[in-house]
């Protein structure tokens, strides 16, 4: 009776993934059919107006968990080679956040000599990683895998662009108006990406920016959750 109704309920239930990238590993490794609904985003907190540039730095900003996977002693070799092969450039580098690689990561921006340039700030609230992003020109991200990537969507709807490694989840809503790529856990791919963004952020238009995170409001994810519950349903009949 038991394995007859939980039979029932595999036959006629939606299985739902945050991201493309888990849909097709469902998909290719386990036959598994599976739709997207994704990480719902206050959106709205990360809305406010930007600050004006700083025209002698480019400030780039990662929000992240400071723990494996997270890969920053890679994001710190780019920002090394940056300072050693584009010295007439300046950036500043705020990571916010905390856990159990924080020693580490400063350990390795203390050996790099980037102190002056680089800022562990610890964990914020939302509302002060808000103000951090209207004072930021690009959120830097260089995680090995991402299933989704929550910072990178809030990044967005604060009219700010990213850059990323090529790391599953965020390419799914990243693109050209909003966005550069590299490879993953290779700093000198990510160096020459945050030179393009550095080149270009200026021309970047900040209403596509912040439209690329319209998806993830928590209206548009419940009307998409509302479909895909509809959708279950009509399958019992």
């Amino acid at each position: 009776s038991t394995a007859k109704y939980g039979l029932y309920a595999a036959r006629h239930s939606v299985m739902t993934c945050v991201s493309g990238y888990m849909t097709d590993i469902l998909k290719e490794k386990h036959n598994i059919p599976a739709e997207v609904l994704p990480n719902i985003v206050n959106t709205k907190a990360f809305c406010g107006a930007k600050k004006t540039k700083d025209p002698a730095h480019f400030r780039l900003t990662t929000v992240s968990a400071l723990r494996p996977g997270k890969c920053m002693e890679d994001a710190l070799q780019a920002l090394k080679l940056l300072r050693e092969q584009h010295p007439e450039k300046s950036f500043l580098y705020t990571i916010v956040g905390d856990g159990q690689e924080e020693a580490f990561y400063k350990k390795t921006a203390s050996e790099l000599g980037l102190n002056d340039i680089v800022s562990f700030v610890g964990r914020k609230t939302e509302s002060e990683i808000a103000e951090i992003l209207s004072q930021t020109d690009a959120l830097l991200m260089a995680s090995d895998i991402e299933t989704f990537g929550i910072p990178a969507v809030e990044a967005l709807a604060a009219g700010v662009p990213v850059i990323s490694t090529r790391c599953k989840g965020p390419e799914s809503f990243l693109n050209d108006d909003c966005a550069e790529f590299c490879n993953v856990r290779d700093p000198k791919d990510m160096e020459d990406a945050i030179l393009r963004m550095a080149a270009r952020s200026d021309t970047l238009d900040e209403a596509k920016i912040r439209a690329a995170a319209k998806p993830f409001d928590s209206v548009a994810v419940a009307e998409h959750a509302v479909q895909i519950y509809r959708e279950a349903l009509e399958n019992t009949k």
